[in-house]
């Protein structure tokens, strides 16, 4: 019985990790975007 509850917390955990790693490749991309419009809002204001 133990084992069994110890295998889904494993599992739930693990989904956990998938479903975050996921978020980060999502996430990656649209960080560049930001920080390459920050930068080009920052060289605008700077000109």
């Amino acid at each position: 019985m133990l084992a069994l509850i110890v295998c889904i917390i494993k599992v739930v955990i693990n989904m956990q990790m998938v479903r975050r790693r996921h978020m980060i490749i999502i996430f990656l991309p649209m960080r560049k975007d930001l920080n390459l419009l920050t930068k080009k809002k920052m060289n605008e204001l700077s000109a």
